[in-house]
Order: C-alpha cells, then structure tokens, then sequence
C-alpha cells in the first residue's frame, strides 16, 4: 500500500483513493491552473468551443487585476487541440515567456501568462489537476469547519463586489457568529466547542445555501456568508433559515444535548460602498445589535 508522508509522520493512503483520483483524472476536460495570481492554484475547465480570460465580469476566466485587459485571450478548442489566442490586449499574451503575435497550440505544461498572472495548461485526464486541487484546498480552506479560510473568503468578496459593480447587481453579505461559545466551551470542552463548529457549518451548507453562495470563517465562532445576485429581503429570509435550522438542531457530544443557538447581521451593496470592507463592517454592525438586543435573531442593516 502507498506511503503518504506529512512533516515527519507516516500515513497510509488506501489503493481505492488513488485508483479514484486515476478514474476522475480520466474524465476531466482540459484546464488552466493559476500557479501566479489570484486566486492561487484555482482550476478553469477549458469548455467547447472557447473560453475568454480578461478582466471582465462576464468571461469565463475573470481575473480582477489591473494589467489584465478585459477580454485579454481566447482558448479555442478545434479537433482536440487547445489553441490560444491574444485578443489584442494592452500588455500582451505570453506562453512560455514568448509573447504570441498569432494562434499557438498548446502542449501539456505550457505556461500561459496575461500581466502579472500565470496559468499552466493540464490537458485532458491528468492527474495532476488534483494535486493543484488539494494544495488549493489546502491553502484555502479552514482545516477544522473545512470552509474558507478568511483571506480567501475576502478574496472571493472582492471578486463578486467587482462583479456587482459592473453588472449592477445585488450582493449580500451575512455575519453570525454562535451564542455564548465560550461558556459551551467552559462546560462541555472544546471538543465539544469544535463538534458544535464543524456541524453548523455542515448544517449551512447541506441544507441552505446554493452551489454559487459561500461561507468562510472569520475567526474564532464567527463565519460569513457571501450571497450573490440577491437582494437584502432574499438574504434576511436566508439568514432567518440559517437561524432557524441551528436552534432546532439536535446538537449531541458525548451523549450530552447542548441547545445551540446563533445571532445574524446582514448588510447588501449600496451606491455609496467604494470598498467591499464596508458590506463587511456593516454587517458587523448588525450583529453587533443582534447580540445586543438579546441573541438568537438576524438583524439587517
């Protein structure tokens, strides 16, 4: 049986997980990794017929950042073959550090660069692409809730503020955090404390949010919800649901019930946000007056 080794620990990895991966690896399209960027180690099918990377919110690869035009290249796929493509773009598109003046086919590893951003190219079935997928979780994701990690939480708001901004959408952003945690900690341990983490936010999201929304931990017993493409009333109903499904959860460690109960702050964008930070603050701001006019309620702002 294989070896998996981690700092100076051994560990067995199971025959079947590796013939998984081998049989998934088989089934994947073509895809671009972001190995230089944000956000890093993100894996981009590259679907028939085409897909745009750019700066744009309404391509397939959006890469928010200022040396990226906004349609910067075209992948094409023709006869099995992956050709790109600049699409007369400010700074130009490099594979392999040669800039192209006319359509390259790629090969298995070619580096793509657009700006300061750097993709490399996976062709059909390989494996490879999973490994960019466990060091992107790795990277990404709190190792407890497994949710994301704040940084890449954040990250992820500024993608979909810019988003908003250039679309005119909405964007609502939730913060909860858990009702007197610490005192859950002080009579139960905190492996009860972390059980009552990892199963709300398993909660959260097998029975709440859709594909497209997100959650992250912001720290401690806090977490944020990212909701996009809606408005303040469809995200307080979501919040209420979050509510409602912790407080009538049968919460049970080590054959003790503990009654779990969360508070809400919800904020959306306005015309006068500048800065994804300030959705954030204002929900903050919310929770802060849901704790304070007596927990177990959503507040929005």
């Amino acid at each position: 049986m294989p070896l998996r080794r981690k700092s100076d620990q051994t560990s067995l990895v199971e025959e079947s997980e590796i013939q998984e991966k081998i049989s998934r690896a088989k089934r994947t399209q073509p895809s671009l990794v972001l190995i230089a960027g944000k956000p890093l180690g993100k894996r981009f099918p590259i679907t028939p017929p085409q897909i745009v990377i750019g700066r744009s919110s309404d391509v397939e690869v959006s890469i928010d950042s200022p040396h990226i035009s906004r349609k910067h290249a075209i992948l094409k796929v023709q006869d099995g073959k992956i050709i790109v493509e600049d699409l007369g773009s400010t700074n130009g598109t490099f594979v392999n550090d040669a800039k192209i003046g006319h359509p390259v086919i790629l090969k298995e590893g070619d580096h793509i660069r657009c700006g300061k951003t750097i993709f490399k190219f996976l062709p059909k079935g390989s494996v490879e692409a999973f490994y960019h997928e466990d060091i992107h979780g790795m990277a990404h994701t709190d190792g407890l809730t497994k949710v994301f990690n704040r940084m890449y939480f954040l990250d992820c708001l500024r993608i979909e503020y810019a988003r908003a901004r250039n679309l005119g959408g909405n964007l609502c952003v939730i913060m909860l955090d858990i009702d007197h945690f610490k005192d859950i900690n002080d009579t139960y341990g905190h492996q009860a404390g972390d059980y009552i983490l990892q199963e709300t936010c398993r909660i959260i999201k097998t029975n709440i949010l859709r594909s497209e929304d997100q959650i992250g931990r912001y720290g401690g017993e806090e977490f944020t919800i990212l909701l996009t493409d809606t408005p303040l009333h469809e995200g307080s109903d979501v919040a209420e649901r979050v509510r409602k499904a912790i407080e009538s959860y049968s919460f049970e460690f080590e054959d003790k019930k503990i009654d779990v109960t969360i508070s809400a702050g919800i904020a959306t964008l306005t015309e006068e946000d500048d800065d994804p930070v300030e959705i954030i603050r204002r929900a903050d701001e919310a929770l802060y007056d849901a704790k304070r006019s007596g927990r177990n309620r959503v507040v929005a702002k």
